[in-house]
């Protein structure tokens, strides 16, 4: 089989320069609406079997079941060029790795379907673990950050069984977990920003793939046009959330959302910004250094008049307040302008 027609994070002993490659795309998207199949296996090491059989799942077409006599198991839709793997086990091998990835504890070099672990005290560990580790308060958001989860409702996703906070009953905690267990897929999509767009706030527009419910109830991808609203003040890291813009779900819940990732350029020609101050220079001669001067300074707001006493040092700094970038959680506060003078 070529190598180079099997996916990033394929561990079939083929193409992998080692045995049970890691994982490199980090948590793809989980398929909750396929159940676990019982998939053939083999038990001799070192004997590969190549056969037709009915797909495991639930679609029942017919593939051909591969093990390469190494532990590995694959389904593919046919034999040969370009040995294209079977729709189904690709989404159940996507959620095998999403499934490792949050409980890591199955060694590299076990069969990728092996179990062999208590899955429900794995995550009571990891759950209790990150707890322990948290400094302050502990929410479910600080919960959520610690574990590499996208916020609470994938935290719920995943362990939501284990915990009921105490501002939920019973039955609404069930319905909680519920939902997010079947909320469809939340999308990323990466944004760049020019230095005055993230400063002064702007709307863009952005096209996304995601997945709808077609006129005949099929589930298709979908070229989308999405206007977005960017906040005042953003900054690189910063991350719009775009409610119910995600996937649909598989199995008749609530939608994911779209998360938009921000990157911000932060110089402009004359400016620099550090977090919500702008820097700049302005350039004065000796004479107005010694003797004093009003001089005017342009910001990123128009110009302002800074009074220079005399004596004036070269690379001396000034700060003109609240003359720099709105802060985005406090929208009444601003940052500052600091000048530094440098002589002609």
């Amino acid at each position: 089989m070529p190598g180079n027609n099997h996916k990033p994070w394929c561990s079939c002993g083929w193409c992998c320069k080692e045995r049970g490659q890691k994982n490199i795309l980090g948590i793809s998207n989980s398929y909750n609406s396929i159940p676990t199949p019982k998939i053939l296996t083999t038990t001799q090491l070192g004997k590969s079997r190549t056969y037709p059989t009915e797909c495991p799942w639930r679609c029942g077409e017919t593939v051909y079941y591969h093990t390469n006599g190494n532990g590995d198991t694959v389904y593919l839709d046919w034999l040969g060029s370009p040995w294209e793997i079977h729709g189904c086990f690709e989404r159940y091998w996507q959620q095998e790795q999403e499934r490792r990835k949050l409980l890591g504890s199955l060694s590299e070099y076990q069969h990728i379907m092996t179990r062999g672990v208590d899955e429900r005290k794995n995550r009571e560990r990891l759950l209790h673990g990150a707890i322990d580790s948290i400094e302050g308060a502990v929410t479910e958001e600080t919960i959520a950050s610690s574990m590499g989860l996208r916020g609470k409702s994938e935290l719920r996703k995943y362990y939501g069984e284990l915990y009921q906070p105490i501002e939920f009953s019973k039955d609404d905690w069930d319905k909680e977990v519920y939902r997010a267990i079947n909320k469809g897929e939340d999308l990323q999509f990466d944004l760049t920003l020019g230095f005055r767009d993230a400063i002064f706030g702007c709307e863009k527009t952005i096209r996304i793939q995601h997945l709808e419910v077609s006129s005949n109830s099929n589930v298709v991808p979908t070229i989308k046009t999405l206007r977005v609203n960017v906040p005042v003040g953003v900054d690189s890291g910063t991350r719009l959330r775009v409610v119910g813009e995600g996937d649909v779900s598989r199995s008749n819940g609530d939608p994911g959302d779209l998360y938009i990732c921000l990157t911000v350029l932060l110089t402009e020609e004359g400016f620099r910004r550090e977090g919500t101050n702008i820097f700049s220079e302005l350039i004065i001669t000796t004479e107005e250094a010694s003797q004093g001067a009003k001089v005017d300074v342009l910001t990123i707001h128009g110009e302002e008049k800074l009074r220079l006493p005399k004596q004036t040092s070269n690379g001396k700094c000034f700060v003109l307040k609240g003359r720099g970038v709105r802060k985005l959680a406090s929208p009444t506060e601003r940052g500052d302008h600091i000048v530094q003078v440098k002589f002609k």
